[in-house]
Protein backbone atom coordinates (compact mmCIF):
# COMPACT_ATOMS: atom_id res chain seq x y z
CA UNK A 1 0.00 0.00 0.00
CA UNK A 2 2.99 2.43 0.56
CA UNK A 3 4.62 1.36 -2.23
CA UNK A 4 1.77 2.45 -4.22
CA UNK A 5 1.27 5.71 -2.52
CA UNK A 6 4.50 6.77 -3.05
CA UNK A 7 4.33 5.33 -7.13
CA UNK A 8 1.69 7.81 -7.00
CA UNK A 9 3.25 10.48 -5.33
CA UNK A 10 5.79 10.40 -7.64
CA UNK A 11 3.84 10.44 -11.14
CA UNK A 12 2.07 13.36 -9.73
CA UNK A 13 5.02 15.07 -9.40
CA UNK A 14 6.91 14.49 -12.35
CA UNK A 15 3.33 15.17 -14.48
CA UNK A 16 2.76 18.53 -12.93
CA UNK A 17 6.61 19.20 -12.95
CA UNK A 18 6.42 20.71 -16.36
CA UNK A 19 3.34 23.12 -15.71
CA UNK A 20 6.16 24.54 -12.85
CA UNK A 21 8.79 25.12 -14.77
CA UNK A 22 7.02 26.81 -18.00
CA UNK A 23 5.03 29.52 -19.27
CA UNK A 24 0.76 28.73 -18.33
CA UNK A 25 -0.60 25.94 -21.26
CA UNK A 26 -3.09 25.86 -22.86
CA UNK A 27 -6.51 23.77 -21.09
CA UNK A 28 -6.24 21.17 -23.24
CA UNK A 29 -3.23 20.55 -23.13
CA UNK A 30 -3.63 20.31 -18.75
CA UNK A 31 -6.12 18.03 -19.61
CA UNK A 32 -4.50 15.71 -21.63
CA UNK A 33 -1.42 15.55 -19.03
CA UNK A 34 -3.99 14.71 -16.04
CA UNK A 35 -4.95 12.11 -18.20
CA UNK A 36 -1.86 10.49 -18.35
CA UNK A 37 -1.25 10.77 -14.35
CA UNK A 38 -5.25 9.09 -14.34
CA UNK A 39 -4.10 6.40 -16.29
CA UNK A 40 -0.88 5.83 -14.76
CA UNK A 41 -2.13 5.41 -11.32
CA UNK A 42 -1.55 1.61 -9.76
CA UNK A 43 -4.89 -0.65 -10.57
CA UNK A 44 -5.74 -2.76 -7.69
CA UNK A 45 -5.24 -5.98 -8.19
CA UNK A 46 -8.65 -7.90 -8.30
CA UNK A 47 -9.41 -11.54 -6.88
CA UNK A 48 -12.06 -14.19 -7.70
CA UNK A 49 -13.43 -12.81 -4.06
CA UNK A 50 -15.27 -10.26 -5.85
CA UNK A 51 -14.01 -7.47 -3.01
CA UNK A 52 -14.70 -6.91 0.78
CA UNK A 53 -18.26 -6.52 0.80
CA UNK A 54 -18.08 -10.50 -1.10
CA UNK A 55 -16.12 -11.68 1.62
CA UNK A 56 -17.58 -10.58 4.18
CA UNK A 57 -21.30 -11.89 2.95
CA UNK A 58 -19.71 -15.15 2.32
CA UNK A 59 -18.60 -15.23 5.68
CA UNK A 60 -21.61 -13.95 7.50
CA UNK A 61 -23.97 -16.35 5.29
CA UNK A 62 -21.56 -19.05 6.45
CA UNK A 63 -22.29 -18.15 9.81
CA UNK A 64 -26.00 -18.16 9.54
CA UNK A 65 -26.18 -21.75 8.15
CA UNK A 66 -23.76 -23.89 10.09
CA UNK A 67 -24.82 -26.76 7.73
CA UNK A 68 -22.87 -24.78 4.90
CA UNK A 69 -20.20 -23.20 6.96
CA UNK A 70 -17.76 -25.63 6.44
CA UNK A 71 -18.57 -25.95 2.61
CA UNK A 72 -18.40 -21.86 2.71
CA UNK A 73 -14.79 -21.88 4.15
CA UNK A 74 -13.56 -24.64 1.83
CA UNK A 75 -14.97 -22.67 -0.97
CA UNK A 76 -13.10 -19.54 0.11
CA UNK A 77 -10.27 -21.11 0.42
CA UNK A 78 -10.11 -22.74 -2.79
CA UNK A 79 -10.44 -19.49 -4.36
CA UNK A 80 -7.57 -17.75 -2.97
CA UNK A 81 -5.58 -21.32 -3.77
CA UNK A 82 -6.58 -20.34 -7.07
CA UNK A 83 -4.68 -17.19 -7.48
CA UNK A 84 -2.05 -18.78 -5.23
CA UNK A 85 -0.26 -19.72 -8.27
CA UNK A 86 0.21 -16.45 -9.85
CA UNK A 87 1.51 -15.42 -6.52
CA UNK A 88 4.06 -17.70 -6.32
CA UNK A 89 5.42 -16.93 -9.25
CA UNK A 90 5.94 -13.23 -8.39
CA UNK A 91 9.34 -12.36 -8.15
CA UNK A 92 9.37 -10.91 -4.18
CA UNK A 93 12.50 -8.71 -3.75
CA UNK A 94 12.35 -9.72 0.35
CA UNK A 95 14.80 -11.55 2.29
CA UNK A 96 14.05 -13.23 5.64
CA UNK A 97 16.74 -12.67 8.23
CA UNK A 98 16.96 -15.89 10.59
CA UNK A 99 17.49 -14.78 14.08
CA UNK A 100 17.36 -17.78 16.34
CA UNK A 101 18.85 -15.09 19.37
CA UNK A 102 16.62 -12.81 19.35
CA UNK A 103 13.54 -14.97 19.14
CA UNK A 104 15.39 -17.25 22.01
CA UNK A 105 15.61 -14.99 24.40
CA UNK A 106 12.18 -13.21 23.44
CA UNK A 107 11.20 -16.18 24.46
CA UNK A 108 12.55 -16.59 27.43
CA UNK A 109 10.85 -13.30 28.74
CA UNK A 110 7.34 -14.17 27.55
CA UNK A 111 8.10 -18.12 29.42
CA UNK A 112 8.87 -16.17 32.71
CA UNK A 113 5.74 -14.01 32.44
CA UNK A 114 3.28 -16.96 32.05
CA UNK A 115 4.89 -18.83 34.75
CA UNK A 116 5.29 -15.50 37.19
CA UNK A 117 1.30 -14.80 36.25
CA UNK A 118 0.26 -18.12 37.11
CA UNK A 119 2.10 -18.08 40.32
CA UNK A 120 1.53 -14.61 41.72
CA UNK A 121 -2.50 -14.43 40.74
CA UNK A 122 -3.23 -18.41 39.91
CA UNK A 123 -4.63 -17.22 36.26
CA UNK A 124 -3.12 -18.98 32.87
CA UNK A 125 -2.27 -16.24 30.06
CA UNK A 126 -3.70 -16.27 27.51
CA UNK A 127 -4.30 -13.72 24.76
CA UNK A 128 -7.89 -14.48 23.10
CA UNK A 129 -8.87 -15.82 26.69
CA UNK A 130 -8.39 -12.16 28.07
CA UNK A 131 -10.42 -10.58 24.90
CA UNK A 132 -13.05 -12.92 25.20
CA UNK A 133 -14.04 -12.21 28.41
CA UNK A 134 -15.21 -8.99 27.66
CA UNK A 135 -17.60 -10.39 25.31
CA UNK A 136 -19.17 -11.81 28.37
CA UNK A 137 -19.31 -8.82 30.46
CA UNK A 138 -16.52 -9.87 32.52
CA UNK A 139 -15.40 -6.31 33.36
CA UNK A 140 -12.36 -7.37 36.06
CA UNK A 141 -9.38 -5.27 36.99
CA UNK A 142 -7.23 -8.26 36.49
CA UNK A 143 -8.08 -8.33 32.79
CA UNK A 144 -8.27 -4.48 31.80
CA UNK A 145 -4.92 -4.27 33.61
CA UNK A 146 -3.77 -7.34 31.53
CA UNK A 147 -5.20 -5.85 27.74
CA UNK A 148 -3.94 -2.72 29.11
CA UNK A 149 -0.56 -4.01 29.47
CA UNK A 150 -0.72 -5.14 26.22
CA UNK A 151 -1.65 -2.19 25.20
CA UNK A 152 0.95 -0.09 26.19
CA UNK A 153 3.68 -2.42 25.33
CA UNK A 154 2.58 -1.85 21.84
CA UNK A 155 2.45 1.76 21.83
CA UNK A 156 6.07 1.42 22.69
CA UNK A 157 7.35 -0.87 20.31
CA UNK A 158 7.92 2.01 17.27
CA UNK A 159 10.10 3.64 19.95
CA UNK A 160 11.96 1.00 21.10
CA UNK A 161 12.75 -1.07 17.74
CA UNK A 162 14.16 0.32 14.37
CA UNK A 163 11.51 0.75 11.33
CA UNK A 164 13.05 -2.70 9.74
CA UNK A 165 10.78 -3.70 12.51
CA UNK A 166 7.69 -3.23 10.97
CA UNK A 167 6.57 -5.25 6.99
CA UNK A 168 5.28 -2.61 4.77
CA UNK A 169 2.70 -4.79 3.61
CA UNK A 170 2.57 -4.88 -0.60
CA UNK A 171 -0.55 -3.90 -2.63
CA UNK A 172 -0.37 -8.39 -3.30
CA UNK A 173 -1.55 -9.35 -0.04
CA UNK A 174 -5.05 -8.28 -0.64
CA UNK A 175 -7.90 -6.95 1.69
CA UNK A 176 -9.70 -10.21 0.89
CA UNK A 177 -6.85 -12.31 2.16
CA UNK A 178 -6.70 -10.40 5.31
CA UNK A 179 -10.71 -10.16 6.39
CA UNK A 180 -10.78 -14.03 5.49
CA UNK A 181 -7.77 -14.96 7.32
CA UNK A 182 -8.83 -12.37 10.40
CA UNK A 183 -12.25 -14.34 10.33
CA UNK A 184 -10.95 -17.24 10.72
CA UNK A 185 -8.51 -16.78 13.26
CA UNK A 186 -11.21 -15.20 15.50
CA UNK A 187 -13.60 -18.15 15.13
CA UNK A 188 -11.16 -20.91 15.67
CA UNK A 189 -9.90 -19.28 19.10
CA UNK A 190 -13.31 -18.81 20.20
CA UNK A 191 -14.51 -21.84 19.57
CA UNK A 192 -11.30 -23.93 20.78
CA UNK A 193 -11.19 -21.11 23.76
CA UNK A 194 -7.46 -20.37 23.48
CA UNK A 195 -4.61 -19.64 21.08
CA UNK A 196 -0.40 -19.82 20.22
CA UNK A 197 -0.14 -18.70 23.98
CA UNK A 198 -2.99 -19.78 26.02
CA UNK A 199 -2.22 -23.31 24.35
CA UNK A 200 0.89 -23.04 22.55
CA UNK A 201 2.81 -21.78 26.01
CA UNK A 202 0.43 -21.84 29.21
CA UNK A 203 -1.48 -25.24 28.03
CA UNK A 204 1.75 -27.24 27.18
CA UNK A 205 3.72 -25.71 29.69
CA UNK A 206 1.09 -27.40 32.08
CA UNK A 207 1.28 -30.98 30.05
CA UNK A 208 -2.15 -30.46 28.99
CA UNK A 209 -2.93 -33.21 26.24
CA UNK A 210 -5.77 -30.81 25.04
CA UNK A 211 -3.72 -27.91 24.27
CA UNK A 212 -0.66 -30.31 22.99
CA UNK A 213 -4.03 -31.42 20.24
CA UNK A 214 -5.13 -27.82 19.44
CA UNK A 215 -1.61 -26.51 19.28
CA UNK A 216 -0.56 -29.59 16.40
CA UNK A 217 -3.69 -28.82 14.53
CA UNK A 218 -3.42 -25.05 14.19
CA UNK A 219 0.44 -26.00 13.33
CA UNK A 220 -0.31 -28.36 10.91
CA UNK A 221 -3.51 -26.56 9.54
CA UNK A 222 -1.34 -22.95 8.84
CA UNK A 223 1.46 -24.97 7.63
CA UNK A 224 -1.10 -26.39 4.81
CA UNK A 225 -2.71 -22.99 4.38
CA UNK A 226 0.17 -20.83 3.86
CA UNK A 227 2.35 -23.12 1.34
CA UNK A 228 -1.40 -23.63 -0.80
CA UNK A 229 -2.29 -20.17 -0.76
CA UNK A 230 1.20 -18.51 -1.25
CA UNK A 231 0.75 -16.25 2.12
CA UNK A 232 4.65 -15.49 1.93
CA UNK A 233 4.62 -14.73 -2.03
CA UNK A 234 1.76 -12.33 -1.56
CA UNK A 235 3.80 -10.49 0.76
CA UNK A 236 6.33 -9.95 -1.35
CA UNK A 237 9.09 -12.62 -0.38
CA UNK A 238 11.60 -13.69 -2.04
CA UNK A 239 12.30 -17.57 -2.98
CA UNK A 240 15.60 -18.01 -1.86
CA UNK A 241 17.16 -19.09 1.82
CA UNK A 242 16.53 -16.66 4.83
CA UNK A 243 19.86 -15.36 6.00
CA UNK A 244 21.95 -15.80 9.30
CA UNK A 245 23.71 -13.10 10.72
CA UNK A 246 25.98 -13.75 13.83
CA UNK A 247 24.59 -11.02 16.69
CA UNK A 248 26.61 -8.79 18.50
CA UNK A 249 25.78 -8.17 22.23
CA UNK A 250 24.91 -4.45 21.62
CA UNK A 251 21.92 -6.25 19.30
CA UNK A 252 20.61 -8.54 22.12
CA UNK A 253 21.02 -5.94 25.03
CA UNK A 254 17.28 -4.37 25.08
CA UNK A 255 15.96 -8.49 24.61
CA UNK A 256 17.86 -8.99 28.25
CA UNK A 257 16.96 -6.13 29.39
CA UNK A 258 13.25 -6.74 28.87
CA UNK A 259 13.74 -10.43 30.38
CA UNK A 260 15.69 -8.80 33.64
CA UNK A 261 13.04 -6.13 34.10
CA UNK A 262 10.43 -8.51 33.53
CA UNK A 263 12.08 -10.65 36.14
CA UNK A 264 12.48 -7.72 38.78
CA UNK A 265 8.86 -7.14 38.54
CA UNK A 266 7.54 -9.79 39.10
CA UNK A 267 9.65 -10.64 42.39
CA UNK A 268 8.58 -7.58 43.51
CA UNK A 269 5.15 -8.43 43.05
CA UNK A 270 5.36 -11.81 44.90
CA UNK A 271 7.14 -10.28 47.41
CA UNK A 272 4.43 -7.27 48.11
CA UNK A 273 1.72 -9.64 47.76
CA UNK A 274 3.19 -12.68 50.11
CA UNK A 275 3.38 -10.39 53.05
CA UNK A 276 0.03 -8.42 52.67
CA UNK A 277 -2.69 -9.57 54.03
CA UNK A 278 -5.68 -11.92 51.98
CA UNK A 279 -7.76 -9.68 50.16
CA UNK A 280 -6.09 -6.32 51.14
CA UNK A 281 -5.70 -3.47 48.88
CA UNK A 282 -1.78 -4.40 48.46
CA UNK A 283 -2.53 -7.79 47.68
CA UNK A 284 -5.09 -6.48 45.00
CA UNK A 285 -2.16 -4.20 43.78
CA UNK A 286 0.16 -6.64 43.64
CA UNK A 287 -2.10 -8.94 41.53
CA UNK A 288 -2.82 -5.80 39.04
CA UNK A 289 1.20 -5.20 38.99
CA UNK A 290 1.67 -8.73 38.00
CA UNK A 291 -0.78 -8.49 34.94
CA UNK A 292 0.27 -5.23 33.79
CA UNK A 293 3.77 -6.55 33.72
CA UNK A 294 2.76 -10.09 32.24
CA UNK A 295 0.89 -7.44 29.55
CA UNK A 296 3.69 -5.47 28.63
CA UNK A 297 6.80 -7.75 28.61
CA UNK A 298 4.29 -9.97 26.24
CA UNK A 299 3.64 -7.30 23.65
CA UNK A 300 7.15 -5.89 23.56
CA UNK A 301 8.64 -9.80 23.15
CA UNK A 302 6.34 -10.17 19.93
CA UNK A 303 7.81 -7.37 18.92
CA UNK A 304 11.21 -8.09 19.93
CA UNK A 305 11.12 -11.65 18.54
CA UNK A 306 9.95 -10.39 14.95
CA UNK A 307 6.61 -12.24 15.34
CA UNK A 308 4.50 -8.88 14.98
CA UNK A 309 5.98 -9.20 10.94
CA UNK A 310 3.82 -11.52 8.99
CA UNK A 311 6.67 -12.23 6.41
CA UNK A 312 8.13 -13.95 9.48
CA UNK A 313 5.19 -15.69 10.19
CA UNK A 314 4.69 -17.13 6.57
CA UNK A 315 8.31 -17.66 6.37
CA UNK A 316 8.03 -20.18 9.50
CA UNK A 317 4.62 -21.32 8.14
CA UNK A 318 5.76 -21.99 4.25
CA UNK A 319 8.01 -25.09 5.32
CA UNK A 320 8.33 -26.04 1.87
CA UNK A 321 10.06 -23.26 0.12
CA UNK A 322 13.86 -22.19 0.57
CA UNK A 323 12.92 -19.10 1.85
CA UNK A 324 11.70 -20.86 5.41
CA UNK A 325 12.40 -18.98 8.59
CA UNK A 326 12.11 -20.97 11.85
CA UNK A 327 12.56 -18.14 13.81
CA UNK A 328 8.77 -18.55 15.49
CA UNK A 329 10.17 -21.98 16.64
CA UNK A 330 12.76 -20.52 18.72
CA UNK A 331 10.01 -18.04 20.42
CA UNK A 332 8.09 -21.29 21.51
CA UNK A 333 10.91 -23.41 22.09
CA UNK A 334 12.24 -20.05 24.65
CA UNK A 335 9.21 -19.72 26.21
CA UNK A 336 8.38 -23.60 26.91
CA UNK A 337 11.79 -23.98 28.12
CA UNK A 338 11.65 -21.44 31.01
CA UNK A 339 7.76 -21.83 31.57
CA UNK A 340 7.47 -25.91 31.13
CA UNK A 341 9.46 -26.37 34.30
CA UNK A 342 8.27 -23.36 36.73
CA UNK A 343 4.82 -24.32 36.03
CA UNK A 344 5.01 -27.84 36.74
CA UNK A 345 6.88 -26.48 40.05
CA UNK A 346 3.87 -23.85 40.51
CA UNK A 347 1.10 -26.33 40.18
CA UNK A 348 2.70 -28.71 42.45
CA UNK A 349 2.27 -25.82 44.89
CA UNK A 350 -1.29 -25.60 44.11
CA UNK A 351 -2.02 -29.66 44.91
CA UNK A 352 -0.60 -29.18 48.01
CA UNK A 353 -3.17 -26.76 48.72
CA UNK A 354 -0.93 -23.30 48.75
CA UNK A 355 -2.65 -20.49 47.22
CA UNK A 356 -1.07 -17.89 44.64
CA UNK A 357 0.77 -14.88 46.22
CA UNK A 358 -1.27 -12.57 45.03
CA UNK A 359 -4.40 -14.17 44.86
CA UNK A 360 -6.45 -16.24 47.79
CA UNK A 361 -7.47 -19.43 45.12
CA UNK A 362 -6.09 -20.37 41.66
CA UNK A 363 -8.16 -20.53 38.15
CA UNK A 364 -7.16 -23.11 36.00
CA UNK A 365 -9.34 -24.03 33.06
CA UNK A 366 -11.30 -26.78 33.58
CA UNK A 367 -11.92 -28.64 30.00
CA UNK A 368 -9.33 -31.60 29.50
CA UNK A 369 -11.06 -33.76 26.84
CA UNK A 370 -9.90 -33.56 23.31
CA UNK A 371 -13.42 -33.27 21.15
CA UNK A 372 -14.60 -32.14 17.77
CA UNK A 373 -15.16 -28.83 18.84
CA UNK A 374 -11.38 -28.38 19.96
CA UNK A 375 -10.22 -29.78 16.61
CA UNK A 376 -12.24 -27.66 14.93
CA UNK A 377 -11.33 -24.71 16.16
CA UNK A 378 -7.42 -25.89 16.22
CA UNK A 379 -8.07 -26.26 12.16
CA UNK A 380 -10.01 -22.69 11.39
CA UNK A 381 -7.51 -20.81 13.74
CA UNK A 382 -4.68 -22.71 11.98
CA UNK A 383 -6.27 -22.23 8.45
CA UNK A 384 -6.83 -18.36 8.96
CA UNK A 385 -3.30 -17.89 11.13
CA UNK A 386 -1.60 -19.55 7.49
CA UNK A 387 -3.80 -16.98 5.38
CA UNK A 388 -3.07 -14.19 6.73
CA UNK A 389 0.03 -14.54 8.85
CA UNK A 390 -1.23 -12.99 11.68
CA UNK A 391 -2.72 -13.86 15.23
CA UNK A 392 -3.16 -13.03 18.49
CA UNK A 393 0.73 -14.54 19.88
CA UNK A 394 3.74 -15.95 18.31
Amino acid sequence: MVVAVQINVTNWVSALSPLQSHRPQSVARRSTQLEAVRSSRPQRVTTPFGGFKGIASRSCSSVRDRRGCSVSCSAALAEIAAIAGAQANMAGSLVLAFEPWHALIAGLAMGVAASGKLLLTGRVLGISGAFKGYLHGDLSWWRTSFVGGMVLGALSLPSLLPPTAFDVIPATYTMERAVFGAFLVGIGSAIGNGCTSGHGISGISRLSVRSLAYTLTFMLAGIFAATLTGTAASLGVGNVAATYTPPVMAALQPHLTLLAATMVALATAGLVGSRAKAGSTMEKAASLLTELTAGITFAIALGMSGMVKQTKVAGFLNMLAPSRDLSLMFVMGGALLVATPLTQIVLARFRKGQTPLCASECQLPAATRVDTKLVTGGFLFGTGWGICGGGPGP
